[in-house]
């Protein structure tokens, strides 16, 4: 509930937000090691360059859903449970497609 003179904050509209458990934290890490063995196979590259990993770092910060202090200081993407690791990896992508 809002009362007079409060203004939103990220945590008002996070609070409404389901938290995500630790099973599905774990699926979506099990798929993202699977997708990067697939394409370690196939002999695609399995990381994005330091410049872009730097960009998807400064969009996932201006995100309504990162926690900078989330999964032990690594930061936690609210929507899918993800670090700054996933950010670094050329098989993965964000979840409300911000990158990819």
């Amino acid at each position: 509930m809002i009362t007079k003179g409060h203004r939103r904050t990220r945590s008002d509209h996070l609070a409404k937000e389901p938290r995500l458990t630790m099973r599905k934290k774990c699926s979506n890490a099990a798929k993202a090691v699977a997708r990067q063995v697939t394409a370690a196979a196939k002999g695609d590259g399995l990381k994005v360059s330091s410049q872009e990993s730097s960009r998807r770092l400064k969009i996932c910060q201006l995100c309504k859903y990162w926690n900078e202090s989330g999964n032990i200081g690594l930061g936690e993407c609210r929507k899918c449970g993800c670090t700054r690791i996933k950010q670094r990896l050329a098989t993965e992508g964000c979840p409300i497609n911000k990158w990819h």
